[in-house]
């Protein structure tokens, strides 16, 4: 684990790494070489800036130290960029393609690691549009547009998703999946004969980008070795597509935005605290879920606790207006390129936020989606540090020759080193040592431990993670079963008893799975790191294995409340009850699934529902059985 995790740090490193000479790219496309040490600082010291800045993000920082995909999938988001400016530079040689071919690769390679990174498309085809294109208008950009889409569907839809399900069908789907493949590599051949360059280009940048993509294969070979923790068991190209779909999850549509609960009521917070679909769309999506996030990162977070606030004490808000600055000068030097990040930080903040369309209430922060865009505003931050320094120059060079133009050339050359080094600075010392030390909040009187990120973010002598789910395992007896509900209260336990081999004898039973046809299966017929198999006679092999739609699948009952009742032997009870001289005895319950309406007497029981039933009915005189929740506020 502490090797995925350095991994993690490795990555992160990277990204900011990258950041910076990306930044040193699009700073170039304005100013040029550096000709002088003035120019030096004024370049490089604003890319250094922005590199910063991004580093000590609360997003970003979160990401770089914990065992999650997002720390590599930033780091595909940085690299898909600037593999993009090295060929804007290397576009007029010969075989400047290869380039081109490389970042379709990286693009297949980023899919096996989160699909976020796929979003870089769209800023992709603005930089070739641009590049290539001298005379900008308006149906020709519209056609790079549409070209974009195109690209991001094929990738998103084909590639991703329908090849491996047509493959992983019988029929016509895999003919259709055949087809494709083999007049993919027809169409290479062809264009190549028939010297068509571009349908060459896109055909091979289509197979690079299957070829990357295929490093998913690794998960159906992972699978088949029946591993301990083997989530959605993708051992068929079909399990494969519903792992790859996220299916488990399921699918909101992206209308309407305040979406009814499982019986169909509007009920809940989302209908409670908003009045219209729109204002629930702007106050919570998109203020609450996104533009407060954009906040802390640049401005401050108030506390590490769920729907924190922003605090403009911890840094005054120097970072964020940074940024709204170099967004202006960027567009004053470089309108192409700025539309470009700006056409990246709409997908990768606003867009992505709107897609989801989230519901209240969370279970926890989902700020981590949103680090492309704040990757993107990091640069501004450079940008602007850059054009302070200029503005600086151009006034003096303005004053030298008593020009009351109100223009701002770029001036190069020699120039004021001294003075460009305070600059560089103070802007090091109020942006990203600000954003990391807490400056401002500490000249406003709070503590360090109030003011820093530092201390936010150092997981050092933390160790609840591992304590709760240390306690949680040691609480039950030998051979128990474990009732858990979602992730937060899992992982932990599940990380001890894969990571750190404690306790693999209890067998723990996550009900946001056990609606899963694989994870009863798993739990009824694998044993893993030895622990026993939970006794399922409700639920033959056959449904386990049925395919969804089937009439043998598993499938969720309706009616009215239950009255159950489980035998309980004279043994057990006694352990139960910790009474030596209890006898048999009957534990009783009314069930109401998980869903319903008690003034109807209306109720859905969902699989789980019917998993917990069969488990107390079967195990509960053999094994001790405990259920545990963790509130998700």
């Amino acid at each position: 684990m502490l090797g995925i995790i350095f991994f993690a740090v490795l990555a992160s490193a990277g990204t900011v790494t990258i950041l910076y000479l990306t930044l040193v790219r699009i700073i170039k496309l304005w100013r040029g070489e550096p000709k002088s040490t003035a120019d030096i600082i004024t370049h490089y010291g604003g890319a250094l800036v922005g590199a910063l800045a991004y580093c000590f993000t609360d997003s970003f920082w979160f990401n770089a130290l914990e065992c999650e995909v997002y720390s590599f999938g930033t780091f595909f988001i940085a690299l898909i960029p600037w593999l993009m400016f090295i060929w804007y530079d290397h576009a007029d040689e010969i075989h400047s393609e290869k380039y081109l071919l490389l970042v379709a690769y990286v693009i297949g390679l980023s899919m096996g690691v989160h699909q976020l990174a796929l979003l870089t498309i769209f800023p992709c085809f603005m930089l070739i549009y641009y590049r290539r294109r001298q005379n900008v208008t308006i149906l020709s950009w519209l056609g790079m547009v549409v070209a974009s889409v195109v690209a991001f569907l094929i990738a998103f839809q084909i590639v991703l998703s329908k090849i491996v399900e047509w493959l992983g069908s019988d029929g016509i789907g895999k003919a259709i999946a055949i087809a494709l493949l083999g007049g993919s590599v027809y169409g290479i051949w062809y264009s190549q004969q028939k010297k068509k360059p571009l349908l060459n280009l896109s055909l091979w940048s289509a197979i690079l980008l299957f070829v990357g993509y295929s490093t998913y294969t690794m998960m159906v070979v992972r699978s088949n070795q029946n591993t301990p923790m083997n989530e959605n068991a993708p051992k068929t190209l079909a399990r494969l597509t519903s792992f790859i779909n996220r299916d488990q999850y399921g699918y909101r549509a992206p209308l309407p935005r305040r979406v009814p609960n499982e019986e169909g009521n509007q009920a809940g917070p989302t209908w409670e605290k908003y009045s219209s679909d729109m204002d629930f769309f702007w106050r919570y999506q998109t203020d609450h879920m996104y533009n407060r996030y954009l906040e802390w990162n640049f401005i401050g977070r108030e506390n590490d606790k769920q729907d924190a606030g922003v605090d403009w004490t911890k840094t005054l808000g120097i970072p964020f207006f940074l940024g709204l600055f170099g967004f202006y000068w960027h567009f004053k030097r470089d309108p192409k390129r700025a539309l470009t990040l700006l056409a990246a930080f709409i997908f990768l903040g606003w867009a992505t936020a709107w897609y989801q369309n989230q519901q209240e209430p969370q279970p926890r922060e989902r700020d981590y989606f949103y680090v492309g865009a704040f990757y993107v505003y990091a640069m501004w931050i450079g940008i602007g540090a850059t054009g302070i320094m200029e503005m600086l120059r151009a006034r003096k060079a303005a004053k030298k020759k008593n020009d009351k133009k109100s223009s701002v050339p770029i001036v190069t050359g020699e120039g004021n080193s001294g003075l460009l080094g305070g600059v560089l600075a103070a802007a090091l010392i109020l942006v990203p040592l600000n954003q990391c030390i807490g400056l401002a909040g500490l000249a406003m009187g709070k503590s360090f431990e109030e003011s820093s990120k530092w201390a936010e973010y150092s997981r050092q002598g933390n160790y609840i993670p591992f304590d709760y789910g240390y306690n949680i395992l040691q609480s039950c007896e030998k051979d128990a079963i474990l009732f858990t509900f979602g992730d937060n209260d899992t992982f932990p336990i599940w990380c001890l008893q894969d990571v750190f081999s404690i306790r693999r004898d209890v067998r723990v039973v996550q009900l946001s799975l056990a609606n899963a046809g694989w994870y009863i299966d798993q739990l009824k017929n694998q044993e893993p790191w030895g622990a026993k198999k939970i006794m399922l006679p409700g639920f033959s092999d056959v449904s386990l294995h049925a395919p969804e739609g089937s009439p043998l699948a598993l499938h969720y009952g309706q009616g009215g409340a239950k009255d159950l009742s489980v035998s309980i032997r004279a043994e057990t009870a006694r352990r139960m009850t910790g009474n030596s001289s209890r006898g048999t005895a009957t534990l009783n319950w009314k069930q109401t699934g998980t869903f319903g309406e008690p003034k109807s007497n209306k109720y859905i029981f969902t699989v789980s529902d019917q998993l917990i039933v069969d488990i107390l009915k079967n195990n509960i005189n053999d094994r001790p059985i405990y259920f545990f929740y963790l509130s998700a506020r």
